[in-house]
């Protein structure tokens, strides 16, 4: 299967969203204004796009699982997650006797065995303990836990069926982004994860049953585009999560404007590195404020908040060549989001 070079750039998009969201403070430093827009374009929804995706993309790799594929499975999806999430809390918990380094609300050591396996959502613990962005892998991990069982139900059912599973799942995102929308703990964020991903899975299977037009795919892709861009700016974070399962849906053919975009090299080398990205950014933002804190004042102040994003982005490329990439060849894993392909039910017309 070939790669679809545009969906690995929508993974570095959301997770750039999701640090601006966390950066915020230090930009508000800057400008309060600047810090309200980035407080107010929803940044927190990238997490959801995540999941939709991740729903998407699994669906379509393993179409054809079988029980005798389920321990592959399984291991192929810890070997995504944990080497990294483990290395990032080895790193803290052998800088935490530095005195000052890290704000003493982050590091519990009568959490770390619930941090460790990630249980950190369905215990009631501290979410401002550790690496904090970790809560969605834990959610992730109970997504690929029921997605075997949930794809041998439902791949099989008619079209019509799978369409109608499509609206069902739209409104159960869109009633969970009501109830929950930016809540990173408890039952609401279990919530979060599996209508979002359950969403991109049943987006997926109806697309592997259908054969769309290449200008009504190209027509949506532009329209959700737009739309998400808009419910970005209006603060709606309802729409977010569904303008982008379209989106995720029509990228997958290739076949507009968007996705000639998203295909050059920045774009998918973000998506590359966006699980990087995304879990070593907020630990990242606590030993930067220990470096420079207080330091508006200074002539340097917008070099060094700038600097915060090279940095970012340089040791998210050391972790996923050094870190990702070892463990995943490990089992096989597929490429990112990318080393997916266009199936036969994602050909054009």
């Amino acid at each position: 299967m070939r790669e679809i070079r545009s969906l690995t750039a929508i993974r570095g998009i959301a997770a750039l969203w999701v640090v601006t969201h966390h950066f915020r403070p230090h930009l508000e430093c800057v400008s309060p204004a600047l810090g309200s827009i980035f407080n107010g374009y929803m940044g927190y929804t990238g997490v959801d796009i995540f999941f939709v995706l991740s729903g998407f993309i699994l669906t379509l790799v393993y179409a054809d699982l079988t029980r005798s594929g389920l321990k592959d499975f399984a291991l192929r999806r810890v070997m995504r997650i944990y080497p990294l999430h483990l290395t990032v809390l080895a790193v803290m918990a052998a800088t935490a006797f530095i005195p000052g380094f890290w704000p003493g609300y982050l590091i519990d050591w009568h959490d770390l065995p619930a941090q460790v396996l990630l249980l950190q959502p369905y215990l009631g613990r501290s979410l401002f303990e550790w690496n904090s962005p970790s809560w969605s892998a834990g959610v992730e991990l109970f997504c690929y836990l029921l997605f075997p069982a949930a794809l041998l139900l439902l791949r099989r059912l008619p079209l019509a069926a799978l369409l109608l599973l499509v609206v069902l799942a739209g409104c159960a995102e869109w009633q969970v982004q009501t109830c929950y929308a930016g809540i990173w703990g408890g039952w609401g964020s279990v919530a979060r994860g599996l209508a979002g991903f359950g969403l991109g899975m049943a987006v997926q299977l109806a697309a592997l049953r259908w054969r769309a037009p290449r200008r009504g795919v190209i027509a949506v892709e532009v329209l959700a585009a737009v739309t998400l861009v808009a419910a970005a700016l209006g603060r709606d974070a309802q729409v977010i999560p569904l303008a982008a399962a379209g989106l995720i849906w029509a990228l997958a053919y290739e076949a507009g404007p968007v996705a000639r975009v998203l295909r050059g090299r920045i774009p998918v080398y973000l998506g590359e590195i966006s699980f990087s990205i995304y879990m070593i950014h907020q630990p990242l933002i606590a030993a930067y404020a220990w470096a420079w804190p207080n330091d508006w004042g200074s002539p340097m102040f917008l070099v060094r908040k700038a600097g915060y994003f090279v940095l970012l982005i340089a040791l998210a490329s050391l972790t996923y060549r050094l870190i990702e990439r070892p463990a995943r060849r490990l089992w096989r894993v597929e490429k990112a989001v990318g080393g997916v392909g266009v199936a036969p039910g994602l050909r054009l017309t």
